[in-house]
């Protein structure tokens, strides 16, 4: 039953903002039940590092899973996590979702500071995220932060929801300023959506529906508990954006987003099914599943849409263990070796307001697909306007780009979207063909 809803039954929220807005403190007073005490209390259910819990800055990504039951209420309410001490490893955790009636949430925490942009890019970019919540301090103004935030979820086709926060001693004429900014953001030609104000219940089912032009804003407090409960019934009332259940009946595919010890890798499932004691493919290596967890749950089996963790055994295991086979990054299949490609195609958009100008030949950047973070270097530019090749495309521009891997091949395919990065996230565009 805990599979079936995380699968079927299963939204996932990627919660992005500037510096200081609140995320952690909103995730953590979400899964706790518990307010905040104004001092960022509310972060100390959802931290990961003791840095985070000193600075306030996240500087990870991390996944909190919320379930509710029929009713609406939480039920895996979320307790401090017991940190590992000298007399021996922390006490297991319980499972992160029951199974039951009901839905499930899941907040992936991003970073928010500037320095640590490139880790939240990688997390939109492979976080399989269904909708976006965009936090801001409602004490001042959006940020450039914010604007870089929107962007980059709107380009990725992303669904956005806008949250002030820190509303319960926000004086009123500094709230009106800071929602006239974010209005006047979203109506701008770059983002060109629709704000509008959820104030009742009512509005909910109005937004929800819009949201390919609408951008609901909301207000909450973590401190007074303001607005929240208005929050829960949006979150309740998202339906799943992508449907991984229409990708069960394909090839197993298994996207490779961490590893531990070597021999364990945590990701998510894109297509198919895994049992345990399947035979895959990681790279150029074979390996035994031994073992898959899904949300703390010791299962024997996931599917398409859920992000699970996978113990495999190596047949040479001294050599396993020397060399390391598995990167983050890779791709694991069940049968064959995995597809790749040294090129490709992309229609890309570069964004306005970014003095950047790619260049034939002399332009390499970072480009992240999914999961992956690869060089690559332009080594071919076709205008839109009136299809001729061209050396260069400025900022705003738009053009039929190839690029070629500076290492190696890499598993890319048709359909898939990109990120330009380079330091700042420079462009986007959807792959439309492949070569060797």
């Amino acid at each position: 039953m805990a599979l079936e809803k995380l699968s079927n039954r299963h939204v996932r929220v990627a919660v992005v903002g500037n510096v200081d807005a609140g995320k952690s403190t909103l995730i953590g007073t979400i899964a706790s039940g518990t307010l905040d005490d104004g001092r960022g209390s509310g972060r100390s259910f959802v931290i990961k590092h003791p840095h985070e819990l000193q600075s306030g800055r996240t500087s990870c990504i991390t996944s909190h899973t919320v379930e509710y039951d029929g009713d609406g209420a939480v039920v895996n309410i979320k307790t401090k996590p017991k940190r590992r001490t000298k007399k021996g490893p922390k006490a297991p955790q319980a499972p992160d979702v029951i199974g039951g009636p009901g839905c499930c949430v899941t907040f992936m925490d991003m970073a928010g500071h500037e320095k640590y942009l490139k880790t939240t890019i990688s997390g939109i970019s492979g976080g399989m995220a269904d909708y976006a919540i965009v936090l801001v301090n409602s004490m001042q103004p959006p940020t450039h932060m914010t604007f870089h935030h929107l962007n980059l979820c709107i380009y990725n086709g992303i669904p956005v929801i806008v949250v002030l926060t820190k509303i319960d001693h926000c004086p009123p004429h500094v709230f009106k300023a800071t929602l006239q900014a974010m209005q006047c953001m979203l109506r701008s030609p770059d983002i060109g959506f629709r704000p509008y104000r959820i104030k009742k219940e009512s509005d909910i089912d109005v937004a929800i529906p819009a949201l390919s032009s609408v951008v609901p804003i909301l207000t909450v407090s973590t401190v007074s508990g303001e607005g929240l409960e208005l929050l829960h019934k949006f979150l309740r009332a998202l339906p799943q954006r992508r449907k991984h259940g229409k990708k069960i009946h394909k090839p197993f595919e298994y996207l490779v987003e961490d590893t531990f010890h070597g021999n364990i890798i945590s990701g998510f499932v894109n297509r198919g099914r895994v049992h345990v004691g399947d035979t895959i493919s990681v790279g150029s290596t074979r390996a035994t599943v031994r073992s898959i967890h899904v949300a703390r749950n010791d299962v024997k089996e996931a599917w398409a849409g859920h992000s699970a963790c996978l113990a495999l055994s190596f047949p040479d295991k001294k050599r396993a263990k020397k060399n390391v086979p598995v990167r983050r990054g890779m791709i694991a299949v069940k049968d064959g070796p995995v597809l790749t490609h040294r090129r490709f195609t992309a229609e890309v958009y570069l964004l306005r307001g970014r003095t950047v100008t790619i260049v034939k030949g002399c332009y390499e950047a970072t480009v992240h697909i999914l999961h992956m973070k690869l060089a690559a270097r332009v080594i071919d530019i076709v205008k839109h306007d009136d299809g001729d090749a061209t050396d260069e495309i400025h900022q705003g521009g738009r053009a039929t780009v190839t690029f070629e891997f500076s290492h190696h091949a890499n598993p890319v395919r048709q359909g898939m979207r990109i990120i330009l990065r380079d330091g700042h996230a420079r462009g986007f565009g959807v792959i439309t063909s492949v070569a060797d």
